[in-house]
């Protein structure tokens, strides 16, 4: 996303910051929207909240808490596996060959560290 963000800033030299900003978050949504929720959530699912083949708002229902705000705990656990299934093992932070962190141990051969 920080290349996307970047890119468009290099090509989009007539707008804004916040401008650039907006139309990266849009995509992104776009993105988890069209890619993402469909590869993880059954279509019916979705189906049901599409007015025409396009989201309608007025379908969303929204938690409302009453007198304190709490995460519900089957939500906290599906996120905390999502989120933790969708770590990779290293992650570039840029361009350079040498620039790719591990997190985990190389197993074949635990104790060496990169």
């Amino acid at each position: 996303m920080l290349r996307f963000h970047n890119r468009m800033v290099d090509d989009n030299d007539s707008l804004s910051f916040e401008d650039v900003q907006q139309r990266v978050r849009f995509h992104y949504q776009y993105v988890v929207l069209n890619d993402f929720l469909p590869r993880i959530v059954h279509a019916s699912v979705l189906d049901q909240l599409k007015t025409a083949g396009h989201y309608d708002r007025s379908k969303l229902a929204y938690y409302h808490w009453k007198t304190y705000p709490f995460m519900p705990v089957e939500f906290s656990v599906a996120a905390y596996r999502l989120g933790h299934s969708m770590i990779r093992p290293g992650y570039r932070l840029n361009d350079a060959a040498n620039m790719l962190l591990q997190i985990f141990p190389d197993p074949n051969n635990p104790t060496t560290t990169h």
